[in-house]
């Protein structure tokens, strides 16, 4: 087995490997060669140490995508193929990435699982993962109930404004995936605020997709804010889907997600690894 990176692959390539570990996945995923590009570059994946591993015929055995962002690593895409499953190389592969992560000085690495995968949870756990957090995955039909009335403290806002604004506090601390410094890299960017566009009490930035809306962030304390903002959005785009990923259950509003229609198809453990950093580590750091 001959073990290099995924910077060794062209863009085709990647996305073939990526759809060839998730093959028969707990729930289905593919994606296309934009898509996978999208997601290397939103989440600081670093091609050049994300392990790949290839037969001796040059097919794809297993892979792990890992981000990095300062001393923090993310993996975003791990698995073995179909015909290489059983053998015990997703602990092999977990062990080799934070040996990676290790190498690269980062203090910790986090994923996500799904909730209904049990055997990837073991493999993580096995790793030193432990679960810090659930996430919801949520939908909002395109068919829910029409919001009728137009909210008049909900007002347009700048979302890169907000967005780089760090000293508006969040009420938790958001998924890798929806850090600001991925957002701010989306297309179509909008947002909705309460209180003063620029220093508002509550805000909400999201894209605006031809059938559908996905909500990057949102950020209200109070749950009747979170209502208002998810009212005036469900008002402004009637008709079209609204999707948000990985949504902490400690957020407060999740009750006003609940009661909007919004559907939990999925739900995924963060996990979150404190890698042990050798004394002569520390001292180049």
């Amino acid at each position: 087995m001959r073990h290099t990176t995924l910077a060794t692959l062209d863009a085709a390539s990647l996305t073939s490997a990526f759809n060839l570990v998730y093959t028969e996945y707990v729930v289905p995923l593919s994606m296309s060669d934009t898509q996978l590009a999208q997601h290397v570059i939103d989440n600081d994946i670093g091609l050049a140490h994300s392990p790949l591993w290839l037969a001796a015929d040059g097919a794809v055995v297993a892979l792990a995508a890992l981000g990095v962002r300062g001393e923090r690593g993310w993996i975003g895409g791990f698995g073995v193929t179909p015909a290489w499953r059983g053998q015990g190389l997703s602990h092999q592969l977990t062990a080799a990435t934070l040996a990676v992560a290790r190498d690269l000085n980062l203090r910790t690495v986090q994923l996500e699982v799904i909730t209904t995968n049990p055997r990837a949870i073991r493999v993580y756990q096995r790793g030193g993962f432990q679960i810090t957090r659930d996430l919801r995955i949520l939908t909002r039909p395109a068919g829910a109930p029409t919001i009728t009335a137009r909210d008049e403290h909900v007002v347009v806002a700048d979302p890169s404004a907000l967005l780089r604004d760090a000293t508006l506090q969040r009420p938790v601390r958001p998924p890798w995936q929806r850090e600001a410094v991925a957002l701010a890299r989306g297309a179509d960017l909008r947002a909705l605020a309460i209180g003063a566009p620029l220093r508002p009490r509550a805000w909400t930035v999201f894209s605006v997709g031809t059938h559908s809306i996905t909500i990057g962030e949102l950020s209200a304390h109070d749950v009747d804010d979170a209502r208002r903002l998810l009212g005036t959005l469900a008002h402004n785009y009637a008709g079209r889907a609204i999707h948000l990923l990985n949504e902490p259950t400690d957020d407060p509003a999740n009750l006003a997600f609940d009661a909007l229609n919004f559907q939990e198809p999925v739900r995924q453990h963060e996990m979150l690894v404190t890698i042990e950093v050798a004394p002569d580590a520390s001292r180049r750091s």
